[in-house]
């Protein structure tokens, strides 16, 4: 039986580098609807798409980049497609063979393409194929990092939508939203001049409103708090820090303690990243703290305790006369 499937194996490799792309590319557009959505017959799939496209010149690429828009598109309908559990496997291969794809293409070839999938997933608001769509852009906003940028305000619009309409259901769609969008932030410059005051203004509230929709501690510190540190970091406009100050202290006042949590997370985030530069906030900052130390919750207590620690050091002075 192992000899067999090494066959196969060296088979599936054998079809990728002795094909030339003209005909091999056309022909797995074609194949494809015949694939079934078993994972091992997908799977074995893109193993020949992948080990063709890692044999494609960047001449190859651009000259098949609709043919490869059309066939990803059909590939990310997986999602959808499943009805029972989905294979996270599968999915993780489709985006991967297509950021291995994208780093052959220019800008101008990979621009349509992006913009194509883009419009697919946003225009359709199949919850599926979204999810989908920012998997992938997560992954391509890695490995592309700066050069991302000069695509990613395609899809800002409905990255404000989407924040501004999720829910607690929604949270593999979240994280790859927020994952994506810390990236985006991350390799923002003065120069890329991405992160523009209409589009800071338009991500402010619902971004800041996910303090309310993380469903647990964990998703919290791994998603929401780089995503709002890599925000704030990407201005050194203290007039957007006053504001996304101002926007989080609100939710120092929610029932729901795991929201208070998350602030103070976020808060601890933020002046252990952007540090003294901060202290200009404590004016308003201070009342809310005041609140938060006489907590319910031991842990809200405790985390507003670390915080002020924090502050203290930064400040070089004790504050605690403040409460």
């Amino acid at each position: 039986m192992a000899s067999v499937c090494l066959v196969f194996l060296t088979l599936r490799a054998q079809l990728a580098t002795n094909i030339p792309s003209r005909l091999l590319v056309p022909s797995l557009v074609c194949c494809y609807e015949d694939v079934t959505t078993e994972e091992e017959s997908i799977l074995a799939y893109l193993q020949v798409l992948h080990a063709s496209v890692m044999n494609m010149s960047t001449n190859d690429v651009s000259s098949h980049s609709n043919t490869f828009a059309d066939l990803f598109i059909k590939l990310l309908h997986y999602r959808s497609s499943q009805q029972e559990e989905l294979s996270e496997v599968v999915e993780d291969r489709i985006v991967e063979c297509f950021t291995d794809l994208v780093v052959k293409m220019s800008e101008n070839t990979f621009r349509p393409v992006f913009l194509k999938l883009c419009d697919w997933a946003t225009l359709s608001k199949n919850y599926d194929h979204i999810t989908s769509f920012y998997h992938l852009a997560d992954q391509v906003a890695g490995k592309l990092k700066g050069l991302f940028l000069l695509f990613a305000g395609h899809m800002i619009p409905n990255c404000v939508e989407l924040l501004k309409n999720m829910n607690g259901k929604d949270h593999q769609l979240q994280q790859y939203l927020l994952s994506c969008l810390t990236k985006c932030f991350h390799y923002d410059t003065v120069a890329s001049g991405f992160l523009t005051t209409n589009r800071f203004g338009a991500l402010l509230e619902p971004l800041v409103g996910q303090v309310s929709r993380v469903t647990d501690g964990n998703s919290a510190e791994k998603y929401l708090v780089p995503c709002l540190v890599e925000f704030a970091a990407a201005t050194t406009d203290d007039s957007r820090w006053k504001a996304l100050n101002h926007e989080l202290l609100l939710y120092s006042k929610d029932d729901n303690s795991l929201v208070r949590r998350s602030l103070l997370h976020v808060l601890l985030g933020l002046y252990d990243r952007l540090g003294e530069s901060l202290l200009v906030l404590l004016p308003e900052t201070i009342p809310f703290l005041a609140e938060l130390l006489e907590d319910e919750d031991e842990q809200v207590e405790h985390l507003c305790q670390k915080f002020i620690k924090i502050i203290e050091l930064l400040l070089g002075e004790s504050i605690q006369h403040y409460f």
